[in-house]
């Protein structure tokens, strides 16, 4: 009983630190957590903690031995538990069977399944099959005013995917004025870089500086992922205007993304290289880098010059 007590205490511990963002000690604090200790009804809460720190092996082997259970002892995993199982497949990469996984729940009963339906989406550049699942969860989060701006911030990606700029625009602007008002500083440091991209893609550069200078005065980490997405989109934007030294720049971040494995600025780097530069070599290696018909068709939507990917590319 008291090992049941210490791992459900460090659950608790985990989570404080999660929420005050001190990521690396939270991780530490969950690799000593005994899971075999834990209570079955802790083993989610467990496995949720675990994708929140980056950590969806700890949490996929939390919750293997109930979502493949079989014979004598197999009980019906319920619908949270798959959820969440679900959600770190698509953190690994196994967004297919996340989604087969996820269309089995109902998700009237387990709302949050829709969100993590349109992560898997995104995750394998369906983002016009995610939106109808956010904006579905959307109707659902009524006195849940936190968890609203959350779905929000994601839809507005999708629609800057899909090329709905209207919307997104609409989107990000009820984000900006609810996070400035209720000081959520993460959600309006998301709301501002969506808003810079929103901006280059709609060409409106004056527009990226404005969002670009106030998520720069709210940085905190050199370090962090926010620091390097305000720095791709600087480095674009000073592409665009063909200011000196910009493409080295854009290689500066590129390779701190590398070593951060944060693979989509990688792309999104030489995406707006390829289209600012007109260098149509990158364009067809990144057109057939990628299996995604979605993302090869945004790379075409988004050429403002003679371009036809060849029939073939070695």
């Amino acid at each position: 009983m008291k090992k049941s007590n210490d791992a459900l205490k460090a659950l608790s511990e985990t989570e404080a630190l999660i929420k005050t963002g001190k990521m690396e000690e939270a991780r530490l604090h969950l690799r000593s957590v005994p899971v075999p200790k834990l209570p079955r009804e802790s083993r989610v809460l467990f496995a949720t903690l675990a994708r929140r720190s980056d950590q969806s092996g700890l949490a996929l082997k939390a919750l293997n031995s109930i979502i493949r259970a079989s014979g004598k002892n197999f009980t019906r995993p319920t619908d949270e538990e798959k959820t969440e199982y679900a959600a770190n497949l698509t953190q690994v990469g196994a967004s297919h069977e996340a989604l087969e996984l996820l269309a089995t729940i109902d998700t009237k009963n387990l709302p949050k399944a829709d969100l993590f339906m349109a992560f898997a989406h995104f995750s394998i550049w369906n983002y016009s099959d995610a939106i109808p699942f956010l904006e579905r969860y959307r109707t659902r989060l009524e006195g849940n005013p936190y968890e609203l701006l959350v779905c929000e911030t994601n839809l507005a990606a999708a629609q800057i995917a899909v090329g709905k700029y209207a919307e997104a625009e609409k989107t990000l602007a009820h984000l900006r004025e609810e996070t400035r008002k209720n000081n959520l500083g993460l959600l309006l440091l998301n709301a501002l870089q969506l808003s810079v991209g929103l901006s280059v893609y709609s060409r409106n550069l004056a527009s990226a500086h404005a969002y670009l200078n106030e998520a720069e005065k709210m940085l905190t980490n050199d370090n962090s992922v926010f620091s390097l997405l305000v720095g791709k989109w600087k480095s674009i934007v000073a592409l665009y205007e063909g200011k000196s030294g910009a493409d080295s720049q854009i290689n500066k971040i590129c390779q701190r993304a590398t070593a951060m494995e944060h693979w989509e600025t990688v792309r999104d780097c030489d995406f707006f290289r390829a289209i600012i530069l007109k260098d149509k070599q990158l364009l067809t290696h990144l057109y057939y880098g990628t299996p995604y018909l979605s993302f090869r068709q945004r790379i075409l939507n988004n050429v403002d010059f003679n371009y036809s990917p060849p029939t073939a590319y070695d």
